[in-house]
């Protein structure tokens, strides 16, 4: 038989030994609580992200969006070149498009004549981005010659990003591909020409040495791609 007082001793001893445990217990979840909040949050793998291309990336920009820039530029561009002469007619445009394929580093070329001044073109460059232009006469044998015709504005249905979007899928992303570590230019052009007189834009991907460059010619009016001699 316990006595009384061996009772409370053991009673004691019971409780000491629960409160040790539920220390234990207490401790180890702590601890545990701790090393999960410590552990760091997973990185996604590039396979795991979505990487998106820059927004004035000219591979994916809408043609539509950029419509109405470069017609305030043509028209300023227009403007200017009647303050040169009255009877003035476009006769080529252009675009120096950058390795970057960013369209606000783009820089449009307009290029135009005059009966009044048969020796000579006038041109302005206008910069995308900042809207700066740079106006010169240029002697026609220095630049573009003087066989060009003016461009009919009724056959002038497509811009240069979407003709530039064209060149691409057929033979342009290739040949940039093949040129990651070499400097390269790539400049669109809107003449008219051959074959059959009618208004081309001519997108020429070309290396700064000349020895190795792409030409691709497309329709100004329906973005058809002119087939080249093989």
């Amino acid at each position: 038989m316990i006595k009384k007082g061996q009772g409370l001793i053991i009673l004691g001893r019971f409780v000491k030994v629960i409160l040790f445990f539920a220390i234990i217990v207490s401790f180890f979840g702590l601890s545990l609580s701790c090393k999960k909040q410590a552990t760091p949050t997973p990185t996604p793998s590039p396979s795991e992200s979505t990487t998106q291309a820059p927004k004035n990336d000219m591979t994916n920009l809408d043609p539509t969006s950029a419509l109405e820039e470069i017609k305030n530029n043509y028209t300023t561009a227009s403007q200017k070149a009647s303050q040169w002469q009255s009877d003035v007619a476009l006769y080529s445009a252009s675009a120096k498009i950058p390795p970057s394929l960013d369209w606000q580093d783009t820089i449009e070329v307009y290029t135009f004549g005059s009966q009044a001044q048969p020796a000579n073109w006038w041109t302005i460059s206008i910069s995308i981005r900042s809207k700066n232009y740079v106006r010169a006469t240029i002697p026609k044998e220095d630049y573009l010659g003087s066989n060009l015709k003016p461009v009919m504005m009724q056959h002038w249905k497509i811009n240069y990003v979407e003709a530039f979007q064209v060149a691409e899928k057929n033979g342009g992303k290739e040949w940039r591909e093949k040129q990651k570590d070499k400097n390269y230019q790539i400049t669109a052009t809107l003449a008219v020409g051959d074959p059959k007189s009618y208004l081309y834009w001519t997108i020429e991907y070309q290396d700064y040495t000349g020895s190795d460059k792409k030409t691709i010619q497309i329709n100004a009016y329906n973005g058809e791609v002119v087939a080249q001699p093989s």
